[in-house]
This record gives C-alpha cells, structure tokens and sequence, in this order.
C-alpha cells in the first residue's frame, strides 16, 4: 500500500502520470486511502454525477495549471483527480484481466490532459450533468481516446 505522504506528494505533484508498475491490488489499496481520506463527507453519502464532477473538476484544472488554490478548491481538485485516477486503474485492472479496452489513454499522457477532456465534455454536453460520473469519464475518455481497431 502506498503510503500516506507518497498519496499526497503524487496528489500535489504538477505534471502527474498514472503509475503503471503497481499490482492491481496496491493501487486498489492506494485509491481507497486516498478516497477516504480526502472525500468530502457531503460527497460522500451522495452519489457522482456529471454535475459533481462539474463543480469539482475545474479546480484540479487550476490546480495542474500551478494556480493557488483555496483550501475547498484544493479538496475538490484531490477529489477529481483520485475518481479519475481510480477510473483509470479499475478501467487497467479490467484490461488486464482479458476485457477489450473502452479507451486508450497513450501512457505518456499527462494527467491534466485527462482532466481537460472531462471538464471539456461535461462544458459541451449539459446532459452528463445527470449521468453516472464514471459514465461520463467513460464516454469523454471514449471519444477523446478512442482505441484502433486491431488487425488480424
């Protein structure tokens, strides 16, 4: 399991990459900590949504962009970038285990890229705003990433 001031060096981090050497179960682990230890209790007893990651998503935005940040918004910005962070891992967990990928984020992608394409989703389609968060991070992913068809 990742320790605590590692979740955080990597949270304060302004260019930040999923990590691809960890097991399965020590992101899983990781992404847990992190979620509980920096999930707002109102977020928590709801449930994600477009909208909630509308309202907390442009945060991590400013956040990546090296702005300071109130300490609310510095909360929502861990918060955004930990849900999409883990709908990576889970999305990589699944790969790995033999489903066919719903998008391919090139490895060298920036975690603010990531950011940039849901924030930008959510912005051109108020209709995400009433749908599952990991829907909307799915689809947004999904166009932004798509993967090429492989060639027998």
């Amino acid at each position: 399991m990742l320790p605590l001031p590692e979740i955080l060096a990597i949270l304060s981090r302004k260019e930040m990459r999923a990590p691809r050497k960890e097991t399965a179960m020590q992101m899983m682990y990781g992404l847990l900590v992190a979620g509980l230890l920096l999930a707002s209790p109102a977020l928590a007893a709801e449930p994600i949504t477009g909208a909630t990651l509308a309202e907390q998503c442009p945060a991590a935005l400013e956040r990546l962009e090296g702005q300071a940040t109130a300490p609310d918004e510095a909360m929502a910005a861990a918060f955004c970038l930990a849900y999409l962070a883990g709908i990576q891992h889970m999305h990589q967990l699944a790969t790995d285990s033999g489903f066919p990928p719903l998008f391919c984020v090139p490895e060298d992608t920036d975690i603010s890229h990531v950011v940039r394409v849901v924030v930008s989703a959510l912005r051109e389609h108020p209709e995400f705003h009433r749908v599952a968060g990991v829907v909307v991070v799915t689809e947004a992913l999904k166009t932004a990433y798509p993967c090429k068809a492989s060639t027998p």
